[in-house]
Formats: structure tokens, sequence, C-alpha cells
């Protein structure tokens, strides 16, 4: 079944509904909060807006009593209330420039193998498939570059020789790679990605992680400079023909007939 994504006007949490499905009372799958969805099925970043700048100081018993007013105006609606889930594996594009582009994601989505094998086997920079370097992404407090924080924290060698790493996959490959010290769980799990021998990496992925020491909870941020490598792992994260893929795409698309946009910010 095709489904869109609405956002809890009390706890912001991003709910899955099924496409088409309007102007009905449904509880949010994490908050247990309950609103009506709106008549108009197209739901907009002005829509969003607009329920982010409700009220949301009243409390929950509140709310809730508004919601069956209006439902009992508008008349009954067929059926129980819908309980929504909450989309818990999304994966956003968050920012998208001339810095690259700016992932964001629950941070539980590192202890998925296949999400941390989401980037090619590629050069990050060049994308050459030969003579490649692997290195691990190190998520750190906040957005700081990967490549110039790997001797800070020492994160250490594949047991594998290069040649042996570029024919593994998936768990076998991870396998390969010690953790990240001195990263919280699950951000210490390594994520590869690679350069060549003729480029450098520095300033191409930077990670960052924020966990909730009371719910153990979190979430990350992923910036990949290089947008082609940004898009390859949009797709194989899952994101595969959403909206962000096709903005991603559009701005791929315009920098290879822009020159200016394919120059070095050191011109």
């Amino acid at each position: 079944m095709r489904q869109r994504q609405v956002q809890c006007p009390i706890c912001n949490t991003l709910l899955n509904v099924p496409l088409g499905c309007s102007d009905r009372l449904v509880r949010c799958g994490m908050c247990q909060h309950r609103f009506r969805l709106p008549a108009n099925i197209n739901v907009t970043e002005d829509s969003i807006a607009e329920w982010l700048g409700q009220d949301l100081l009243a409390t929950e018993d509140q709310e809730t009593r508004a919601a069956e007013a209006l439902a009992a105006q508008q008349g009954p609606i067929s059926g129980e209330t819908a309980v929504l889930p909450a989309v818990t594996d999304l994966i956003r594009l968050v920012q998208l420039d001339k810095k690259g582009a700016l992932f964001e994601f629950p941070a539980k989505r590192l202890k998925d193998v296949n999400f941390r094998c989401a980037i090619h086997k590629c050069c990050i920079r060049c994308g050459t498939k030969a003579h490649l370097h692997p290195h691990v992404i190190i998520f750190a407090q906040r957005l700081v570059d990967s490549f110039s924080m790997e001797a800070e924290r020492s994160t250490g060698s594949p047991t594998a020789g290069r040649a042996r790493l570029m024919h593994l996959r998936g768990a076998e490959l991870l396998e390969q790679f010690p953790e990240v010290p001195n990263v919280p769980p699950p951000g210490n799990l390594p994520m590869p990605y690679w350069i060549c021998d003729m480029c450098s990496g520095t300033g191409m992925i930077s990670g960052q992680i924020q966990i909730n020491e009371a719910t153990g909870k979190g979430v990350c941020r992923l910036l990949v400079r290089n947008l082609r490598r940004a898009e390859e792992f949009l797709i194989n994260a899952g994101g595969r023909n959403t909206q962000d893929h096709v903005e991603l795409a559009n701005r791929i698309a315009a920098s290879i007939t822009n020159a200016w946009e394919n120059l070095p910010e050191a011109v």
C-alpha cells in the first residue's frame, strides 16, 4: 500500500498514513495524541509549519477534548480511531547546497549491516573503483570531518588486506573493521567509505551522533560532499524515488550544466 508521511502536532514524530486517507481522527503511535488528518491529502511544507506553529503547551487532555468536539460537529467517522505507526527508519535530506548533502536518520539504523554498507565501494571524491584505501566514518558529538579525526581516534586498520576487502560484502566486510573508540553505541560500529591513491579524503564526509542517555535513542547526521556519492548512498539506504531523491538528482543535473558549480572552493 502506498503511503505518505504526516507530522504529529504534539511530539513532531513523522507518521505513516495510507495515501488518500484524509479528514479522519487518528492517534499518534508515539505519544498517543489524537488529531484529525487534514482534508487535503497533499501535505506540504506550509501545512506542516502551520501544525508546528500551534500552541504545543496545551495538555493532551485538552487536545483530545478538542478533537472529540470537532469530530462531533463534523459527524461520525466510520471505524475506530486509527493508530498511525511512527516512521522509525526514515532517512531525510535536511540540507543541500555547495557544501554537499546533509542527511539525518535514527541512530539505530547503524545496527543494520546493509545500511552501514550503503556507501558505494568507490573513491568518495573522484568515483574511481581502483587503488582504494578503506576508511570509517567517525560520528562525533558535532559534525566534524571524519578523515581528519582518524589519527585522533586511532580507529585502527582492517584485519584483511585491500585486495581481499574489495571482494567482501555485507557482514563479512564489516567484520574486518574494528569498532570506533570513544563513540557511544551504535556510533562505534564501523561504517566504511573509500579513497583512492590519488585523492585526499579531507572534508569529504562528516558524521554526527546525539544519544539521549535516558532513553538510549538517538539521531545521526551525515554530510557527504560529493553529490553523486550522496545520491548513491540515499538510494542504497532506501530513499529511491522519494522527494529528497528527486531534489538531489535535480541538483546534480543542474551542476553538470553549470561550470561554476564544479569549481573547487579554493578557486
